[in-house]
């Protein structure tokens, strides 16, 4: 199971129920800030679940960024008329 999130947010509610089903792993890349800002956010509930954890950060390195291309609303309508 992948998971991506993107300038979104999930509710905590339905990541604590899938974290009591599946294994979770989130990737976040960002900068330290964002990253310890979130973990301080979640911490006492890490702390707090029943089930063991693991949290790291790690440096990274890019070796390539290549944003999509936006959909016309053009494409938009007919990816939902195929559908």
């Amino acid at each position: 199971m992948v998971l991506a999130l993107s300038n979104s947010a999930i509710s905590f509610v339905k990541f604590r129920e899938l974290t009591e089903k599946l294994p979770v792993m989130i990737d976040i890349i960002d900068n330290n800030e964002v990253i310890n800002e979130f973990y301080n956010l979640i911490e006492a509930d890490l702390l707090g679940m029943p089930k063991g954890c693991l949290v790291i950060v790690d440096p990274i390195t890019i070796k390539l960024y290549k944003p999509g291309k936006p959909e016309s609303s053009s494409q938009k309508k007919n990816s939902k008329a195929k559908h």
